[in-house]
């Protein structure tokens, strides 16, 4: 049992057989691949291969690699290091799967599903919902990470769908005798808009709210709220403005002195002059010609078509004709009457005058 080296001396006085003695390698090499499923489930592709070292001879275990998504088939696996033949180890895993689910946040719901670790999503998994048009999924709840496609699993996910309400089309139309430009804007679904104030202009109106159609009743208020989510068209509706107007009786009495007259609208009632000798024939806008607002009888001539409060309204007047007796005192001849004697007018010339006898005619007198 002496250990003899190699360096030693031969100290044995005899023929002797002796033994060698060998020391296991700590060092020697053997070799472990690792195969992953291919991603059709058919076959195996390799993934690796390393070398590892071990003492010759000795049994070990081989545990599995950590590869992202894969899972080994055998846990672990007991081996004999070979000095001669390096000792292979071939180890397998399977591809694994993960589950997705989705929360649609209102749309129509999309089952959940199993994908395999690499194994690319559809994009096409898009849900559906009323007045909302799809903005894409996202990672999480709060909406604020999108998932770029192709997506694969590397663990169960939950994705998050993301929702853009449609909007509709708001337009402003000055309709009918108005002035001011056409503009637009959107609503929001589910949000409710504004509407402006007084964007439009009209000779002798004002414009007190909005119309769903060209000079209709009227629907919302100025700065009113509209609610419907539909695309609309709306038209200013207007309310006629009031105007004070002076009435010049030019000499007559009694009447209105003014009158309120409103834009668009017949012209108010109103007492009419009175002026002797004097037919009333109306109150015009000039005093010679002009266009005439009421009648003799005073009802309304026209509408108030004038957008001032400086307005002057002149009476106009027709002296009347009267048939004048005359009465010649015991004279003979001459005319017994004169007809159409203007009132206010100068008398007009008698062409036959009585006549008697040791007189001379002095005119006619009133008394």
């Amino acid at each position: 049992n002496q250990h003899l080296l190699s360096s030693g001396k031969w100290n044995v006085s005899k023929d002797v057989t002796i033994k060698c003695n060998w020391i296991a390698n700590g060092d020697t090499k053997y070799q472990v691949n690792s195969y992953i499923e291919n991603l059709d489930g058919k076959g195996y592709t390799k993934y690796s291969t390393i070398y590892k070292t071990g003492m010759t001879d000795s049994n070990i275990t081989v545990f599995p690699e950590n590869i992202t998504g894969f899972s080994p088939i055998d846990l672990n696996k007991n081996i004999t290091i070979n000095a001669v033949d390096m000792t292979i180890v071939d180890s397998y895993y399977l591809r694994n799967s993960y589950t997705i689910s989705f929360v649609t946040n209102g749309g129509t719901s999309i089952e959940s599903a199993s994908y395999k670790y690499e194994e690319q999503i559809p994009s096409t998994l898009v849900a559906i919902r009323t007045d909302y048009t799809f903005a894409g999924w996202y990672s999480d709840s709060g909406l604020t990470k999108s998932v770029s496609w192709p997506y694969t699993l590397n663990a169960n996910a939950t994705l998050y769908a993301k929702w853009t309400p449609i909007t509709y089309t708001i337009t402003y139309k000055p309709g009918s005798s108005a002035t001011g430009s056409q503009r637009t804007e959107t609503k929001t679904h589910g949000i409710d808009l504004t509407l402006p104030g007084a964007i439009f202009t009209r000779t002798g109106y004002t414009q007190d709210g909005w119309s769903t159609s060209n000079m209709g009743a009227k629907a919302y208020g100025l700065n009113g709220t509209y609610s419907t989510d539909a695309s609309q068209d709306f038209y200013p509706h207007w309310a006629p403005k009031s105007y004070t107007v002076t009435l010049d009786s030019k000499g007559g009495t009694g009447g209105s002195t003014s009158i309120t007259a409103t834009y668009g609208d017949d012209m108010p009632s109103a007492t009419m002059p009175t002026k002797v000798g004097y037919d009333f024939n109306g109150y015009y806008d000039a005093e010679i010609d002009g266009n005439q607002y009421y009648t003799s009888t005073g009802a309304s001539a026209r509408t108030w078509d004038r957008a001032r409060s400086d307005i002057i309204l002149y009476a106009r007047w027709t002296p009347k004709t009267y048939t004048v007796t005359l009465n010649n005192q015991e004279g003979t001849g001459g005319l017994t009457s004169v007809s159409n004697v203007t009132y206010d007018a100068a008398m007009p010339t008698i062409s036959t005058l009585p006549s008697k006898g040791g007189y001379n005619f002095d005119g006619y007198y009133s008394a």
